[in-house]
């Protein structure tokens, strides 16, 4: 399991056990995902390497490729209001829009391998959001499409769970991507 800074200000109350364990499940799959799939950041971040020599840079270019943007605050934040119920699936396909959390250009017949046990331990511990997921997961069924959630939506009801404000939830999908995009570039 990564290592996980608990104290990096995200909440402001101590942390259960079970919400420590989430941390490093979230963690370890942000880690693998960005390390296994053949994905724009780690290309972005790579090719900014040999560009600019820069890991900063690199970094930067690597955060500007995480998802299209939903609203003006992203994808993540657009999963939690979702997940909310702030905004329903019938809004967001008569928009034509894509449903933020929902679907994987990578792993188009399931979840991604590296978030199954991130999904398993929110069924056994927090399953009021298993629960809501599957009924997004329904709505999503009735427009004909057969999506299951991405990393964003695991990293929403994440973000949920802690408490974490509004607008900040990308941190705890980009800190533990930054080791594997500097694995990625340590040899550039």
């Amino acid at each position: 399991m990564s290592y996980v800074p608990i104290n990096f200000n995200l909440v402001d109350r101590q942390l259960t056990e079970n919400e420590t364990v989430l941390i490093g499940l979230i963690f370890d799959a942000h880690s693998n995902a960005a390390q296994n799939n053949y994905n724009a950041s780690k290309q972005a971040c790579s090719i900014a390497m040999q560009g600019s020599g820069s890991f900063v840079q690199s970094v930067a270019s690597a955060i500007l490729t995480l998802g299209s943007v939903v609203g003006r605050h992203g994808v993540t934040l657009g999963a939690r209001r979702l997940l909310r119920g702030e905004v329903s699936v019938q809004d967001i396909i008569e928009r034509g829009d894509m449903v933020p959390g929902f679907g994987n250009s990578f792993h188009k017949d399931g979840i991604d391998p590296a978030f199954v046990l991130v999904n398993e331990y929110i069924s056994l511990n927090w399953s009021n959001y298993s629960d809501r997921v599957n009924a997004i997961r329904e709505s999503i069924s009735k427009y004909g499409k057969n999506l299951f959630p991405n990393p964003a939506m695991f990293t929403a009801i994440t973000s949920e769970i802690l408490g974490v404000r509004d607008g900040f939830e990308s941190v705890l999908l980009i800190i533990p991507r930054i080791q594997s995009w500097a694995r990625e570039v340590e040899n550039v």
